[in-house]
């Protein structure tokens, strides 16, 4: 999927965390992206950015804004 979306592999795969809210489970793995990102001008995606600590003027969805990003940042991965 990651190499369809932005054309890259990910190399050294390993699971982070297993995050709910409501009816939806997301199953989060940290990798090292091997290759130049490069969004797919046939996808839905338009931009891409990366994200700090800072990111609460960065418009997120509300299980990345509120349980993925804090727990990296626990976690010493931001």
């Amino acid at each position: 999927e990651i190499q369809e979306e932005i054309g890259c592999r990910v190399k050294n795969v390993d699971y982070f965390d297993t995050f709910r809210d409501n009816s939806l489970i997301q199953r989060c793995y940290l990798g090292n992206l091997d290759g130049s990102v490069s969004i797919n001008p046939h996808d839905s995606i338009d931009a891409y950015c990366w994200i700090g600590r800072d990111y609460q003027d960065i418009p997120v969805a509300p299980m990345l804004r509120d349980q993925i990003i804090p727990a990296l940042i626990r976690r010493g991965l931001m």
